[in-house]
């Protein structure tokens, strides 16, 4: 009854302190992956004092955890002594009074010493088990998260042929921001520039293609079948996603182009960075071994874009998802991206998000994001002109 009604506390504090715990380890990630940006903009002194308080916070709770414990503990040993009192009390008085021999009381207490050393393994039993059970619920949050999507089907397709039909979706994040897209069937092969301000949806569209979310209300199909009918992972190998800031990862070039299970051979490789310009630069650094800092650390920012898309072309997967493409690269690398993207038209569906237009002609659809609503705008071959 004791440990029901203390391990309360103890299970709120543990949870509290493992909450400052993580925000402790993800501000340090931050600062590390910002850490030339914090540099140059002369913020050590301010980002220090963050990190302290921070820690301070997390030392707190750590403090309110342990006194917690010692509460519960200081519990268990008082109630220990009175039941220790009451045994010898009790006893020595029936032994006075001859109801019991001192052997039955010295046999008695021996019993007693060694029931109350597994009970006072309790404390340190509900110490460990508010641990977990905080540690098991901030995975529980992050495995949640899934449950987002209505439901996983059984639908399966080796290659889908690409065609994209948008059924009126609507999805609205728990702020409160709410976005709502028009009926928009985009046939295979097709390249469609979707453009629009910050903020307006186009990500967020990106990720309901990608299933990293469902709609509210309306659907999506591939291939005339809803995305809650088809195979989440199945769904997914549909797609080569390049996103506005590739996450690169440390490693070598070769483990990054077969990221997500791109069995591609060397040659589709090369030649998915010949398309982008990159092959005699990495060819110079060491080829498909060349090691990859982290955060693509030795890269340029359009050297990292260009990878990013190389890894895209390489998958070849019959639709190609990019995330305002050219929005850190350089006119040189634009243009070779974009040759590289008129290479894939007709071959393969293609969706760029861009806040600068394509150039005229390029496009087959263009789109318009505006205060979270998207429409068509053009739907032809002169679509880039509209």
């Amino acid at each position: 009854i004791m440990v029901r009604f203390a391990a309360r506390p103890l299970r709120q504090t543990a949870k509290a302190k493992r909450g400052q715990e993580g925000r402790v380890a993800g501000f340090a990630q931050e600062i590390l992956r910002s850490l030339s940006f914090i540099q140059s903009a002369s913020a050590e002194v301010q980002i220090r004092e963050r990190f302290v308080t921070a820690n301070r916070d997390s030392l707190g709770a750590g403090v309110n955890e342990t006194r917690a414990a010692v509460r519960l503990e200081r519990l268990m040993q008082i109630a220990n002594g009175l039941a220790v009192a009451l045994i010898v009390g009790g006893g020595g008085w029936l032994a006075l009074r001859g109801s019991v021999s001192a052997g039955d009381l010295a046999i008695a207490m021996l019993y007693l010493n060694q029931m109350l050393r597994p009970i006072e393994k309790i404390n340190e039993l509900a110490s460990a088990v508010s641990g977990a059970t905080s540690r098991a619920a901030r995975l529980s949050e992050l495995l949640d998260r899934n449950d987002r999507l209505a439901r996983d089907g059984a639908f399966i397709a080796e290659r889908a042929e690409g065609r994209l039909t948008l059924a009126s979706p609507e999805f609205a994040y728990a702020n409160g921001r709410d976005f709502q897209y028009d009926a928009v069937d985009i046939p295979a092969g097709a390249l469609v520039s979707i453009e629009g301000p910050s903020g307006s949806g186009k990500s967020t569209l990106l990720s309901l293609l990608t299933r990293l979310f469902d709609p509210q209300s309306g659907a999506i199909q591939l291939d005339g079948t809803d995305y809650r009918d088809w195979e989440l992972s199945s769904l997914r190998r549909q797609f080569a996603v390049s996103p506005q800031s590739p996450p690169l990862m440390a490693g070598s070039v070769r483990d990054w182009m077969q990221l997500g299970g791109v069995t591609s051979e060397d040659a589709a490789f090369w030649s998915a960075l010949k398309a982008v310009s990159l092959a005699e630069v990495l060819r110079a650094r060491g080829g498909l071994d060349a090691p990859l800092g982290e955060a693509g650390a030795g890269l340029s920012g359009g050297e990292q874009s260009r990878l990013a898309l190389a890894r895209a072309l390489a998958a070849d997967r019959p639709v190609l998802l990019l995330d305002e493409p050219f929005a850190n690269v350089d006119p040189v690398s634009a243009r070779v991206m974009l040759n590289a993207l008129r290479k894939e038209s007709g071959r393969r569906t293609i969706i760029v998000v861009t806040h600068q237009p394509l150039p005229v002609g390029m496009a087959t659809m263009q789109l318009r994001m505006e205060a979270g609503r998207l429409s068509v705008v053009a739907a032809d071959a002169k679509a880039g002109a509209a």
